[in-house]
């Protein structure tokens, strides 16, 4: 993901329509490569029970903290932060 210069990182990620867990999964591992500070913008279905958990540990794993947890009758809003701890330079190993 590149900002307007693609050798610039995003700044943002937009996700606005539900999607399953393992596409969740490959959108936030992409998204983790955001600038310093890059949020991600999620849209997902009304969590059943523990599922909304289940969210909230995925955006966890892939370094973002959630900021904004707006719950509404069928869809949840979350607006999470990539946190500085994510930012750290990413070493390649062969």
């Amino acid at each position: 993901m590149s900002g307007a210069n693609p050798a610039e990182p995003a700044d943002v990620v937009l996700v606005p329509s539900s999607c399953r867990p393992e596409m969740l999964e490959l959108i936030l591992a992409h998204a983790s490569r955001l600038s310093p500070d890059g949020l991600v913008v999620l849209h997902t279905r009304r969590a059943e029970a523990g599922q909304g958990d289940a969210t909230e540990a995925a955006l966890c794993r892939h370094g973002f903290h959630v900021e904004q947890h707006v719950r509404d009758l069928r869809r949840d809003l979350y607006v999470a932060r990539l946190s500085a701890a994510a930012q750290a330079p990413r070493t390649r190993t062969a």
